[in-house]
């Protein structure tokens, strides 16, 4: 009797780890644009001055910690980063940077 009920408290703990898990994967990537520009970038060409003037946009996700996996953040041309606390330090060096999250912006598009 004594065995099985270890048993039962071993399946039941490990259960609850694969809930707990479970409900860490489930928390979704959010969606994001990153529009930026290159102006503290120097260069002695002109169009290169020109170009780094230029403010680009490109589609990024957050992906949230989860159990084994740290956060990180992809951005769709390949460059990923470990948090957005190191995105904020790559692009803020460059210039300046805006980050829209599309899930913020689906709730005010819905509030209208």
């Amino acid at each position: 009797m004594t065995t099985h009920h270890m048993k039962s408290d071993e399946l039941r703990a490990r259960l609850q780890a694969v809930i707990r898990s479970a409900k860490r994967a489930s928390a979704r990537p959010r969606l994001f644009t990153l529009t930026y520009d290159r102006t503290k970038l120097k260069s002695a060409n002109p169009v290169t001055r020109l170009e780094y003037q230029k403010r680009l946009m490109v589609w990024g996700a957050q992906f949230p910690h989860t159990g084994d996996f740290p956060d990180s953040v992809c951005l769709q041309n390949g460059t990923s980063f470990l948090s957005l606390i190191d995105l904020d330090e790559h692009f803020s060096s460059m210039g300046a940077y805006v980050i829209e999250w599309q899930d913020e912006q689906e709730s005010e598009d819905a509030a209208e």
